[in-house]
Formats: structure tokens, C-alpha cells, sequence
């Protein structure tokens, strides 16, 4: 899937997303925070934000964020007068646009973020002269080009640091535990946003959860795999679908990271994929990436067969009367889907409309005859 191609894809389902909330809007406007999560490492803590607003988004490029750790415990001992530092230096804003040139040639999820915060338009052509129009059209860029950045950055923890959304602190000391504060350098007489902070040492990294609920099966020429994908959330931002022939050697399907673009009432998600040969067993499961670009265990596998549709039927070629209570019936079938069978049946009814019984179950199907 080229990136065009994948922008056209989700711009169709963030459109949706986007004009579902704006008919939903409410007579009090939420207020506009800042979330943060964070994700210890042994040498460093990895820090992801973002906010909950597309115009604190669109200020917040222009004026960046202030990151401040706070030292707050020391050989468990809290800190008599906590020591804070300044991360950030002035501000984090997302890099000039010729810096991410070469980025963007590399990694498509840079490509989306990069036009998203400085392409000329995102949005789909328009010669509409009413202001009132032309104030909605920008609104609903602004929409997408939030939507997707965000997408972007959920995807790539890189990209997230691109975007001035992400910091690597790797001046942290084992002994020591933080707390780190993340705060808006817009104006407050132009937007005030609510800051965020988060309390971690080094010594606090957990085990990510293995997938679970992961299922497959048949259907209409294709296998569809599907797993639980809400309560993961705050865990998984995203999946790839890996495949086996062997049960042991995988190898990603997915071109693009597996996501759910938009709510829904059932918390799951699904994937479609084509078949690679019909009556083959393969073996599927799906990894979890989460937003620092860390992979999850893998999920137990789920094994499939895929049968074609059988497209033609036995007919009959003979049938002797042997007895008056005994008949010998002969019959073909094509020889290139015998491979699909697994038994004939033998059908009978007092009349040619029926209603059809079965007299004879389980007819081996490489058999052509019988005497019932």
C-alpha cells in the first residue's frame, strides 16, 4: 500500500470521527489538558504527550512545551528540598521543516505528521465564497490534520520526538525516583491548558501484557482474525498480524500498523487477509506495539485451513435395478475438487421435490457407487 493510498484510506474514517464529534458539541467546551505517558528504561525515561484540543495542537507547534523533572526521592528517602531541572531547555517544538526531509523518505508515519503540521493543504478542494463555508472547510482541516498527526505519532515513538511530542531523559540515576512535569508555553491570554505530570524512577519498568482473545476462521474465500483491542488500549497504540507456515517462522502481513481508527461498540478489532494456498494450514498471531515503539509478547496462535467453495455437484451417470428392493447408482464428480471433500451423502425422497432424506451418510469420496 503506497502512502497515498493509505492517507486516502483513513482521511475517509477521521472525516467520519471528526464530523460525529462536531455534531455533539457540547454548550460547555471541556477543558483543554495535556496527557503524558512515560515508560522506564534501565539508562533512561522515555516521556510521550500530547493534548486534547486540534487549536491546542495548532498553538502548541507555534509556542512548544516546557519539560521540568523534579527529584523528588533519593535512596527511597524523599529529598528534604526536591531538586528540578529543565528538561527542555527554552521550549520542544516540533523540528523545521527541512529537518525532516531525509526522515520523511524513510518512515511513511513521518511522511503523514510532516504534511500534517506543514503541508500547504489537507484538505479536499473547494471554491465555496461564503465565509461562513470557507470558516467551516478550515475547521475540518484542522480536524484532520490533528487526527492524523496524532495517528502518526501513536505509531512511531521517533516521530512522536519529531513532532515535539516526545523527550528521551537519559540523565536519570537509578537511585533516584522523579516526577515530571509537562506544561503548555502557549500564552495564557491565548489559550490556557491544563499541564500534566507523572511520578517514575528507572526501577519502574513492567512486563508488557501478551495479546489475548485472538481468533480466526474461514470465511467467504478469506481469513478473518480478530482479538480484544479496547483494554489493551492504554498498553497497545497498534498491531502487526504475523503468519506461518510451519508453525515456528513468522513473517509480518501488514503493510501499514493494524489500528481502530474510530469508536465502536464492540471493543475488538479485525483483520482480513487473502489466502495464500487453499487447503494449507497456517498459523497466525499479532504482536502489540506500544507508543514507545516497544513490541509486546506474541499472542498464542491461532490455526487455520482454508477449503474453496466447491463449485460443482455429483451427477448421477447410471442407475440399475437390481431388485425389487436393490439399486446400484453410479455417479461423477470433478475430478479437481475431489480434493475439497470430505464424504458424500445419499439422499432420498418419495417425490422429485422432495423433501430429501439421507438414507446413506459418510460415502468415502473417492467412491462413485453404491448399491442402496
Amino acid at each position: 500500500m503506497t502512502l497515498k493510498h493509505f492517507i486516502l484510506y483513513i482521511t475517509i474514517l477521521f472525516v467520519s470521527v471528526c464530523t460525529s464529534a462536531s455534531s455533539q458539541e457540547q454548550e460547555v467546551e471541556p477543558p483543554k489538558k495535556i496527557v503524558v505517558k512515560a515508560l522506564a528504561k534501565a539508562d533512561a525515561i522515555l516521556l510521550r504527550w500530547a493534548v486534547t484540543d486540534k487549536y491546542a495542537w495548532k498553538y502548541s507547534n507555534e509556542y512548544g512545551f516546557i519539560v521540568e523533572r523534579t527529584t523528588v526521592l533519593r535512596d527511597g528517602k524523599p529529598l528534604n528540598s526536591p531538586e528540578r531541572v529543565l528538561l527542555s531547555g527554552d521550549t520542544i517544538k516540533p523540528k523545521p521543516a527541512n529537518e525532516w526531509e531525509s526522515f520523511v523518505q524513510q518512515n511513511d508515519m513521518a511522511a503523514v505528521a510532516a504534511q500534517a503540521i506543514y503541508g500547504e493543504s489537507f484538505q479536499v478542494n473547494n471554491n465555496e465564497d461564503n465565509p461562513l463555508l470557507q470558516v467551516f472547510y478550515e475547521s475540518e482541516e484542522l480536524d484532520r490534520r490533528f487526527g492524523f498527526s496524532l495517528f502518526a505519532m501513536d505509531q512511531d515513538f521517533e516521530v512522536a520526538q519529531y513532532a515535539g511530542l516526545g523527550f528521551v531523559d537519559t540523565t536519570v540515576k537509578e537511585n533516584e525516583k522523579y516526577l515530571y512535569n509537562i506544561k503548555s508555553a502557549i500564552p495564557k491570554d491565548r489559550m490556557e491548558i491544563e499541564s500534566s505530570g507523572i511520578f517514575i524512577s528507572t526501577k519502574d519498568r513492567e512486563e508488557l501484557p501478551k495479546p489475548f482473545d485472538f481468533f480466526g476462521y474461514f470465511y467467504k474465500n478469506a481469513f478473518v482474525l480478530v482479538w480484544e483491542y479496547d483494554q489493551l488500549l492504554p498498553y497497545y497504540t497498534s498491531y502487526n498480524l504475523e503468519r506461518s507456515e510451519n508453525g515456528t517462522d513468522y513473517t509480518k502481513v501488514n503493510e501499514v500498523p493494524i489500528s481502530k481508527l474510530a469508536d465502536s461498540p464492540y471493543s475488538g478489532v479485525s483483520y482480513t487477509d487473502s489466502i495464500p494456498e487453499y487447503g494449507k494450514k497456517y498459523w497466525y498471531r499479532i504482536v502489540g506495539i506500544n507508543y514507545f515503539n516497544e513490541k509486546s509478547p506474541p499472542s498464542d496462535p491461532a490455526e487455520l485451513i482454508a477449503f474453496k467453495e466447491i463449485r460443482t455437484q455429483p451427477l448421477f451417470t447410471s442407475s440399475n435395478i437390481l431388485s425389487e428392493n436393490e439399486v446400484e447408482l453410479q455417479w461423477t464428480f470433478a475430478e479437481d475438487e475431489l480434493w475439497n471433500l470430505r464424504k458424500f451423502d445419499l439422499l432420498r425422497a418419495e417425490t422429485a421435490i422432495g423433501p430429501y432424506k439421507t438414507v446413506v451418510d459418510s460415502i468415502a469420496p473417492n467412491q462413485i457407487s453404491i448399491n442402496y
